[in-house]
């Protein structure tokens, strides 16, 4: 046996190299399942995906005081052919976590390594009260871990005979290269410390012994090339997710820029977000109704338009042409309306779409047909947004299709600050480009003058965005920038983010009836908690049902709101029970801005409650916090809340709430009735 064991954890293998030992000492959890750490993934001619894995292959195994390596010299394959390819592998101990190493050396005629799934815990011994906590759209949350991977049966679209697999990709749907198996009291932490971005999968599998949980790389390396990768780290930690939160959180102040808020986002409580012209034509708003949009927000405390649409060919149409619309009486009629707009007191986000091209444009026609990503067959990537109206056509069979732009070609950088020049132009206050926190696909260009392929485009992504951070700033220092999916690698170059979900959709419809609290796959507690100063926006609430509990949980979570109603068709004067209720939640945010929208998010830190079926969080800035409690389930309810080390200021909230002090030592008496919300805002300076 081989063993690394600190006071923390001990890691152990076998002569073979299967994991025997994966265990947390602190409590005697033992995560190891017998298998082996690793498989790889090579094509040889018309086979794209042969694999090779670590229970037919036998390492040489050395080890130092705190260190084990493990040696290939040749690779046995799927039909036990010899590969003449080299794997290295290493695992380090330090404290309670377990730091692993890769590296490949292809010497084999004929094969490219496509993919090393590393590190792999096989058969992972999940107990049946953790849960699966990973970042897709910011952090998600899932109780039942086997459960969820296998009802990701594909049907007949891969080897779900072998394996089915549940995964999230990182950069670009997951937010941080990081998961968790959790519950309150322990977790197993996967995470890659990875400064080049490349893409990494979050895996898990589940196959007829149990769960499969790792991560996977892209190499790509073809015969006479070499490939590592370091820093994948797997800790058995103790505690509850906040631990595995902070760890990502210390790597990420290695490199994370932090950027001071900007005014108009300090000020602003959230955007009513308005198409003016779809994508199939019909005109919902005119440059002339920009005032009427503006009024109708500020009546309800949103000064801000988020103005999607607006220019020739409507939204997602004729991309990257931003042509004023003529109709509508040109670029003279919108800045003159953009000028009433001010005048009223709002604030207008000019929306421009970060990546997608048009292939019916002139500028598809010259230029875009060159800069666009290629797949692997020379061909391009397209999409396909089947927006539609009174009609069923186009929803069945698609308007519009777009190629996307490769973000390493910096012609595509140019023509986004052209973009940003046509928004100061017009004298909007805020830009905004749609996609640029989401995922771009893996180019094949060699014209493009990158690696091919490129299986980091969020770090192009993310030079490009400082770069326009920068043009936009020289230009009009005032002016915010944003964009669309939270990533962290492109997080750290804007102002502010929109995001893909709420985060307030339920997955039980039937939650009001069981009195049970509402349960939610969003979990965005996790990048909050991590960047505690990126805060992004709800999303999703359309219409003028189910207000109170999605409106509350925003707040809790210090969300700015998205007003989008009918799918960015009408302003909030078409929802006449949000609008009043919005125009009351907006002016708890008012009175307590630099907490619950601008300072820390701190989720649970400072406080503890005496019941579960809460949602709560508090926020932090300088000696002062906001606790906020909200509940939507029971006719009221009653609870103690702890916050100790604070002293009470002053309470308020909404619907049907008190607070009682029980003590000078920070125990209060909580009572909610059905969508009541609770705020206590507290300091330290005087104790």
């Amino acid at each position: 046996m081989y063993a690394l064991q600190t006071d923390k954890l001990k890691f152990e293998l076998d002569k073979n190299g299967y994991l025997k030992s994966l265990s947390n000492l602190s409590n005697g959890h033992d995560y190891a399942g017998g298998g082996g750490l690793w498989r790889l993934v090579y094509s040889c001619g018309q086979e794209l995906e042969r694999m090779a894995s670590a229970e037919v292959n036998i390492p040489q195994i050395a080890i130092d005081e705190n260190t084990v390596t493990m040696e290939y010299q040749q690779l046995t394959g799927e039909f036990g052919e010899t590969l003449d390819i080299k794997l290295k592998l290493s695992v380090k101990s330090v404290g309670d976590e377990l730091w692993f190493a890769a590296e490949i050396i292809n010497n084999a005629p004929g094969i490219e390594v496509r993919e090393l799934h590393f590190p792999l815990i096989v058969h992972c011994n999940v107990t049946s009260g953790q849960r699966l906590l990973w970042s897709s759209c910011a952090g998600q949350r899932f109780d039942d871990v086997e459960k969820f991977v296998r009802s990701a049966h594909t049907n007949y679209i891969a080897k779900d005979n072998y394996e089915i697999r549940r995964s999230v990709l990182y950069p670009g749907f997951a937010a941080t290269n990081s998961f968790v198996l959790e519950n309150d009291n322990e977790g197993l932490y996967f995470a890659s410390y990875d400064p080049t971005f490349q893409f990494t999968l979050h895996l898990l599998g589940a196959d007829d012994s149990g769960i499969n949980a790792g991560m996977v790389k892209y190499p790509f390396i073809k015969q006479g090339e070499s490939w590592k990768a370091d820093h994948y780290v797997v800790s058995p930690y103790q505690g509850s997710w906040h631990v595995a939160a902070r760890k990502y959180r210390s790597w990420a102040d290695s490199w994370f820029v932090k950027r001071k808020p900007m005014a108009d986002v300090v000020n602003m409580n959230g955007w009513q977000r308005i198409i003016m012209r779809h994508q199939y034509g019909e005109v919902h708003y005119r440059y002339d109704q920009l005032e009427e949009i503006c009024r109708d927000g500020l009546a309800v405390g949103i000064n801000t338009l988020f103005m999607f649409g607006w220019h020739q060919g409507g939204h997602d149409s004729e991309y990257p042409e931003y042509t004023a619309d003529e109709s509508m009486g040109g670029m003279p009629a919108l800045k003159e309306n953009i000028k009433k707009l001010h005048e009223a007191g709002g604030k207008i986000i000019v929306y421009f779409n970060g990546q997608l091209i048009d292939m019916n444009t002139k500028f598809y026609d010259e230029i875009g047909h060159r800069i666009s990503v290629k797949k692997a067959d020379g061909r391009e990537h397209l999409e396909v947004y089947p927006f539609g109206g009174n009609g069923t056509a186009l929803r069945e069979f698609g308007n519009k299709t777009f190629v996307t732009a490769c973000p390493a070609c910096k012609e595509w950088w140019n023509v986004l600050k052209g973009c940003i020049d046509t928004a100061i132009e017009m004298d909007a206050d805020g830009v905004f480009f749609d996609q640029l926190g989401w995922v771009s696909r893996p180019c094949f260009d060699p014209s493009h003058g990158h690696p091919v392929p490129l299986m980091n485009p969020l770090k192009y992504k993310a030079e490009m965005l400082d770069e326009l951070q920068r043009y936009v700033k020289a230009r009009r220092p005032k002016m915010p920038l944003g964009i669309e999916w939270t990533s962290d690698v492109t997080a750290q170059h804007v102002d502010f983010i929109h995001s893909i979900h709420g985060g307030a959709t339920r997955i039980d419809n039937n939650w009001e009836a069981t009195g049970e609290p509402p349960q939610y796959v969003s979990f965005a507690e996790w990048f909050a908690y991590i960047f505690p100063d990126k805060r992004t926006t709800d999303r999703d609430i359309r219409d003028d049902t189910d207000i109170e509990r999605r409106v509350n949980f925003a707040l809790v979570k210090g969300l700015r709101s998205d007003v989008e109603i009918y799918r960015c068709r009408r302003t909030i004067a078409e929802t006449p029970h949000y609008g009043e209720y919005l125009k009351r939640a907006n002016c708890l945010r008012d009175k307590y801005r630099s907490l619950i929208l601008n300072g820390e998010f701190h989720d649970d830190d400072y406080f503890e409650a005496d019941t579960d079926g809460l949602t709560a969080a508090c926020f932090r800035n300088g000696d002062e916090i906001a606790v906020m409690v909200t509940q939507s389930h029971r006719d009221n309810m009653k609870f103690k809340l702890d916050i100790p080390g604070f002293k009470l200021i002053d309470t308020d909230g909404l619907n049907g709430w008190n607070v009682t002090p029980e003590n000078d030592k920070g125990l209060y008496q909580v009572e909610l009735t059905r969508n009541g919300l609770a705020l206590l805002h507290l300091n330290t300076a005087n104790l």
